[in-house]
């Protein structure tokens, strides 16, 4: 239900126009939208990032400080108390998930040499752990279950890709698709996973060169699939819930990881029915969260560049998500089975900030 490190995050504008834009109607009806920021964060090239929600309402995610004089993971408490946290041997790190216990994990860079990323779990007391799944090797970690168990991806010493499950006695299981391209930059990655154990991600396919999504039950078992029906799009799952609904997005050709590529949201029921999520007037749909009420949250942007936050309800009716104020852009991360939704947002100062709307019913 998080945010991967595989989103396409947002380009802020920098216009006049940009500064002024903010959408009344919508805005006004957000009294809920409740902002937040780390202190000592300030606005320009800072941020805070919000990534994960568990169901009590706890908010984990990280900052960065103007120039990354300052850098660290979080904690919000549900009555908005904010405890920021860093583990003292790791730079460039990303918390990036919550579980009910209230462990939180993420990676980060070593200050060693070579440089290489790690894994890192910290528990309900504020230890921390740390892994890597092979030696010499650079592990991501993208998710997080209520049961402890981690799923990600690591490279290998050429650069390949391989997804991987860290289970909750600490042992890892090696996740790589049978269909998958091995090279450098490609292969397979784990993006999410459910509280069954099942895994979803995506992998290079070996004849056609793209993306594809893949889901990995329990027992090992893949099912491939593509989201759209043209053979040269790309598909990258986000996240599944607890029933097998999987949600994500898709693009016509290579996506670009630079510039704005033109994406297309996506719902795979259980079953393995696909339907588009397409924001009305938008020019590119990004999901990028489900809880298990298979309620969906995303971001679109419109014909100018503008990026706006919406939640779909699992009829297909679908509401902006804004502060009421000017904004330059709103990324929806995460939804918990109460609601309640947080992310980040660029305001007129374009500092990015945190945001949780609180829900009322799964």
């Amino acid at each position: 239900m998080n945010f991967s490190q595989f989103v396409f995050r947002p380009k802020l504008i920098t216009t006049a126009a940009a500064i002024l834009f903010c959408i009344p109607s919508l805005a006004g009806q957000n009294s809920s939208f409740i902002s937040f920021t780390v202190a000592g964060v300030g606005d320009g090239d800072g941020g805070t990032y919000p990534a994960g929600i568990n169901l009590s309402g706890t908010i984990a995610g990280y900052y960065e400080g103007a120039d990354k004089a300052s850098e660290g993971g979080f904690i919000r408490d549900p009555n908005g108390a904010i405890t920021e946290f860093s583990p003292t041997d790791l730079n460039d790190f990303r918390f990036v998930a919550i579980n009910e216990s209230g462990q939180i994990s993420g990676y980060g860079a070593e200050n060693s040499t070579p440089y290489e990323f790690v894994g890192v779990l910290r528990d309900a007391n504020g230890e921390f752990m740390e892994f890597a799944v092979l030696a010499d090797t650079a592990t991501f970690v993208n998710a997080m279950n209520n049961n402890g168990v981690v799923a990600g991806m690591y490279q290998d010493s050429a650069q390949g890709n391989h997804g991987f499950l860290r289970n909750a006695d600490g042992s890892f299981t090696l996740v790589d698709d049978p269909d998958a391209l091995l090279a450098p930059w490609e292969g397979t990655v784990a993006v999410a996973i459910n509280d069954n154990g099942t895994l979803v991600g995506n992998y290079t396919d070996k004849n056609t060169g793209t993306q594809r999504g893949f889901i990995r039950d329990q027992f090992g078992k893949f099912t491939n699939f593509n989201a759209a029906t043209v053979r040269s799009a790309s598909t990258y799952p986000v996240a599944i819930n607890l029933s097998g609904q999987v949600a994500g997005y898709y693009c016509l050709d290579h996506c670009p990881i630079n510039g704005n590529p033109i994406l297309t949201g996506f719902l795979r029921s259980a079953a393995g029915h696909v339907t588009d999520v397409v924001y009305p007037g938008a020019v590119s749909t990004q999901v990028t969260g489900i809880n298990d009420g298979g309620v969906l949250v995303g971001f679109w942007r419109d014909s100018v560049g503008y990026e706006h936050g919406f939640r779909r309800e699992p009829s297909g009716k679908l509401a902006e998500i804004a502060p009421s104020g000017p904004f330059l852009a709103v990324v929806p991360g995460s939804i918990n089975n109460h609601g309640t939704i947080t992310g980040y947002y660029a305001n007129d100062d374009f500092g990015l900030s945190g945001f949780v709307i609180r829900g009322t019913s799964r």
